[in-house]
Formats: structure tokens, C-alpha cells, sequence
């Protein structure tokens, strides 16, 4: 059996808003969010975070989503050709968004909890440098995950060398 496609929908008030331009830019965003199956990993998270003090899972759950949203802003912008493009629709999304909260529509409110206070951050994401390549990320990695090598292998390289130097201080021992 193949998969059911993820449907995306817009509001009317949104789509009558955008212009064919960032249309695309929303289409390309929420279709990361299918792609990368966002719905069920913030439900496993959600879960998975219960397990922490109220603070820390509400710091965790507050990065993996700013994380998220970025993510689906670097393929719109992948998808579109146009980084400046996605977040000029993000702050027209986030002013659409804000007028109807003040004017008591709701067609648009849902959206608050999605953009909210992370526009700013996800706009200067986009504004800056391209993300790193999958090569830097797996170099990256690769660094990281030796470095905690090196931790857990801290305390017998701090005696190997300690043990090194006490010979070359002494001088090698002397046989029998």
C-alpha cells in the first residue's frame, strides 16, 4: 500500500491575502513539514519531554520547534529559489496573523502559535548565510562524536601521560 499524501490547507482570508509568490513559499513550507512527518515527531517529542521538569521541557520543546521551522524554511527557500522571498512571508504571514487577532477573526488565529516569537529569529536565519552542505554537517558530526570519544577516554589519556612523563622525568627503570 502506498502512503496517503498529506493534504495542505489554507484558509481562505490567507490564500485571498498572499500573492501567487508567497503561496508558493507556504505551499513549499508545509510540505517539508509532510515530508518530514513534523505532526508525529512533535507528538514524540511532546511525550518523550514529559519526562523532564516543567522548565526544561518547555526549553526543549521551544528549540525543536524554532529548529523545526527553520528547517521548512531553508527547503521553501530551496524549493522557490528565493530566501529573501520566505521571509518577507513570514513577517507578511505574522502581520496577516496579528491584524486578525486584534480585530477578533479567527480564521487566521490558529496560525499565532506557529509564527509567534520566533519570526524574528527565523528572518534572520534566512537573511544570513546559507545553511551548511550535508558534507559539513557529517564533518561536523564526525567532530563532535570524537570529541565525546576523547571525554569518555579523558581519564586513562590523562594517566597514560602522566605515567609518560613520571618515565622521561626518572628515567627508564632499570632492569634487574
Amino acid at each position: 500500500r502506498r502512503p496517503a499524501r498529506a493534504r495542505i490547507w489554507l484558509s481562505t482570508a490567507l490564500y485571498d491575502a498572499l500573492s501567487p509568490a508567497q503561496r508558493d513559499v507556504v505551499i513549499a513550507h508545509e510540505r517539508a513539514h509532510a515530508e518530514r512527518r513534523d505532526p508525529l515527531r512533535g507528538a514524540l517529542a511532546s511525550s518523550l519531554a514529559r519526562l523532564h521538569v516543567p522548565s526544561t521541557r518547555r526549553a526543549l520543546l521551544a528549540a525543536l520547534r524554532l529548529a523545526t521551522e527553520q528547517d521548512c524554511d531553508e527547503r521553501a527557500a530551496e524549493a522557490t529559489g528565493d530566501r529573501l522571498g520566505v521571509a518577507e512571508t513570514l513577517l507578511v504571514v505574522e502581520r496577516l496573523v496579528q491584524e486578525h487577532t486584534r480585530t477578533g477573526a479567527s480564521s487566521l488565529a490558529v496560525h499565532a502559535g506557529i509564527l509567534g516569537s520566533t519570526v524574528p529569529q527565523r528572518v534572520r536565519s534566512l537573511l544570513g548565510d546559507a545553511p551548511e552542505t550535508p558534507k559539513e554537517r557529517s564533518i561536523l558530526r564526525l567532530c563532535v562524536a570524537g570529541a565525546v570519544l576523547l571525554g569518555f577516554g579523558a581519564e586513562a589519556i590523562h594517566h597514560g601521560v602522566e605515567h609518560l612523563l613520571e618515565i622521561l622525568a626518572t628515567g627508564l627503570p632499570r632492569a634487574g
